[in-house]
């Protein structure tokens, strides 16, 4: 057990569907968007992260997402609740499932995805946004 809290795993997808036994399927993981319009919101996408926390009950998280070069900041704050402890890492697990929706970004380049947990910022995942080109007319 460890008591800084833990990103486990934490990943862009399309899709999060959560079966009945407890196990969740992740469909379309991805770390690029090509995009047509930056003035156009992002499609509709998830992300998905399993964080490990020593202490049982609830704990504040704030999402960020910021471009590599600073100019681009957007926070998304909640809480969650860990019950149970995890057999195989000893820690209060949860599972974040955040579905974005009407998104824009500034501009192509890199842009990191953190997790602040109990005021302790953890980089979770990334992605590349780079400018689509444009069909080509045959």
């Amino acid at each position: 057990m460890v008591d800084e809290p833990q990103i486990l795993l934490a990943v862009l997808c399309d899709d999060v569907r959560h079966e009945i036994n407890g196990k969740v399927s992740l469909m379309g993981i991805f770390d690029t968007f090509n995009v047509a319009a930056y003035t156009a919101p992002l499609p509709p996408f998830h992300i998905f992260a399993k964080v490990g926390v020593a202490r049982e009950g609830t704990h504040s998280v704030t999402l960020r997402i910021r471009s590599e070069e600073g100019d681009f900041n957007t926070e998304l704050a909640g809480q969650m609740l860990t019950q149970g402890r995890d057999e195989l890492t000893g820690n209060y697990v949860s599972n974040i499932d955040l579905a974005l929706n009407g998104m824009t970004i500034p501009r192509p380049g890199r842009y990191q995805v953190c997790f602040v947990i109990d005021g302790q910022e953890l980089a979770a995942c990334g992605f590349i946004a780079r400018t689509a080109a444009p069909p080509k007319l045959q």
